[in-house]
C-alpha cells in the first residue's frame, strides 16, 4: 500500500528542501519525489529506490534527503500548522489565487526538470540517469493504467 500523505503540503516541504541542495528545478522535482514516495513497495525497497532515482539529481546526498525525507513523512512533520483564529477579522480577507493547474504530464514534469538540471550544470548523459528516467516512465505509465 502506497503511503498516505498530504500531497499539496509535502510537495511545498519539498520545495523548500531541495532548492538549497540542488540545481534542478524546486517545483518539477518536487513533484516527481511526492510521485516516488507513493509508489507501492515496502518502506525499506521504497527508500532504496527513491535513493537510486534521486541520485542523478542530489548525487551523494540522495541518501540522507531520503533518510531525512521518510523521517518527516513518518512523523508527519512536513504538514503546515493551520493559522490561529484571528479574534476579530479586521478587513475582508484577500481572494485566493487558485492553485496551478496541474496541466502538466508527469512526462512533461521529469522533461523539464531534466532540462532545467542540464541548463545549470551540463554533465554527461550516463546510463543512470537514462535509468532513472525510463523508470520514471515506466512508473508514469504504470500509474494511468
Amino acid at each position: 500500500m502506497p503511503l498516505v500523505v498530504d500531497q499539496e503540503q509535502l510537495r511545498n516541504w519539498l520545495i523548500e528542501e531541495i532548492r538549497p541542495i540542488c540545481d534542478a528545478d524546486p517545483n518539477a522535482l518536487a513533484k516527481y519525489v511526492v510521485a516516488l514516495v507513493r509508489k507501492d513497495k515496502p518502506e525499506a525497497q521504497l527508500k532504496a529506490f527513491c535513493v537510486e532515482q534521486l541520485e542523478v539529481f542530489l548525487q551523494a546526498k540522495s541518501a540522507s534527503f531520503v533518510d531525512h525525507l521518510f523521517d518527516v513523512i513518518n512523523r508527519d512533520a512536513y504538514k503546515t500548522k493551520p493559522p490561529a483564529p484571528a479574534a476579530a477579522p479586521a478587513a475582508a480577507p484577500a481572494p485566493v489565487a487558485a492553485p496551478p493547474a496541474a496541466s502538466s504530464s508527469p512526462q512533461q514534469l521529469l522533461h523539464e526538470l531534466h532540462r532545467s538540471k542540464q541548463k545549470q550544470s551540463p554533465c554527461p548523459r550516463n546510463s543512470r540517469r537514462l535509468s532513472a528516467k525510463s523508470s520514471y516512465l515506466q512508473f508514469v505509465k504504470h500509474r494511468q493504467q
